[in-house]
């Protein structure tokens, strides 16, 4: 009785599908079963019209033996990623951002840099290169609606029409009638008390000005001034201080301002400096009289 024979006795078609299909065997395993090579076992396969697995679909024993072999080969060098330098187009980065967006949803996945500031993740040379590319990226993106005026037909729904025509006046309102919850409140306050507030400085606030800055001081700077806001023209009462410097009662580091604007320079505090700063030097004296 000849190999075929004999192993036609054993590889029947209820034992092929329990090896490869149910116990997830390679041609490889079930071959050392039997003594034989895996041109064999594939021959009974395609004899009972068994789907063969696609390359994608090796048994989890074979993915595991690649996943080694190639991590080994790219440590060495032998070989490198197909796709290494080269930017992923749209519908890949889209069905990343799915199973991603999926995974943070369902706790399968952790996002390990949620809560983490720039700074704590990449540190503070590489994190400030990074804001600075960021922002001038967006400064230089071009907006889709840049140039191009959009006219609002009759009974557009938007909320700005809607605003505009009054249905959110009164009833219309869908806060009308209701109130915050005391913990809410109680919570809304908290949530912005000390370095919880995006505008916290360290606490400067609190610290007291020198007995230098008096009323005297400040009628002096207003009357320099002609009682006028240098940002926007308008009645200005406000002395502020160019350098944030509560110290520095330096008249030339003193500005009037009228409240809203000197709201304003406590944002973006740089470049409320630098333009100031230049609005001194460019006056003619460059000095206050005394």
């Amino acid at each position: 009785m000849g190999l075929n024979q004999r192993l036609s006795e054993f590889m029947t078609e209820q034992r092929v599908k329990e090896l490869y299909i149910e116990k997830d065997m390679s041609l490889q395993e079930i071959a050392n079963i039997y003594n034989v090579t895996p041109s064999h076992i594939h021959y009974y396969i395609k004899k009972y019209k068994i789907p063969p697995r696609s390359s994608t679909n090796h048994s989890k024993k074979t993915k595991e033996k690649i996943s080694k072999a190639h991590l080994e080969l790219y440590r060495s060098g032998k070989i490198t990623n197909w796709n290494t330098g080269k930017p992923r187009n749209e519908s890949t980065k889209r069905k990343i951002s799915e199973v991603l967006k999926k995974g943070y949803r369902e706790g399968t996945i952790k996002n390990l840099k949620k809560g983490k500031t720039f700074e704590e993740l990449y540190g503070i040379e590489k994190a400030q290169k990074l804001k600075y590319n960021h922002s001038i990226k967006m400064k230089n993106k071009l907006s889709p609606r840049k140039g191009k005026k959009y006219p609002h037909v009759d009974g557009c729904q938007c909320p700005f029409c809607r605003a505009k025509r009054g249905e959110f006046v009164g009833e219309g309102n869908p806060f009308y009638g209701k109130t915050h919850s005391d913990v809410f409140g109680e919570w809304k306050s908290n949530s912005q008390l000390g370095d919880k507030n995006n505008m916290w400085c360290g606490g400067i606030s609190f610290e007291s000005y020198p007995i230098e800055f008096n009323p005297v001081l400040k009628r002096k700077i207003r009357k320099r001034d002609n009682q006028t806001c240098v940002i926007c023209g308008k009645k200005g009462r406000t002395v502020h201080h160019i350098d944030y410097d509560k110290t520095n009662c330096d008249e030339n580091n003193l500005i009037t301002t009228c409240r809203r604007c000197h709201g304003k320079t406590n944002q973006n505090r740089d470049y409320w400096q630098s333009f100031l700063s230049n609005i001194v030097k460019s006056r003619p004296d460059n000095a206050v009289s005394s």
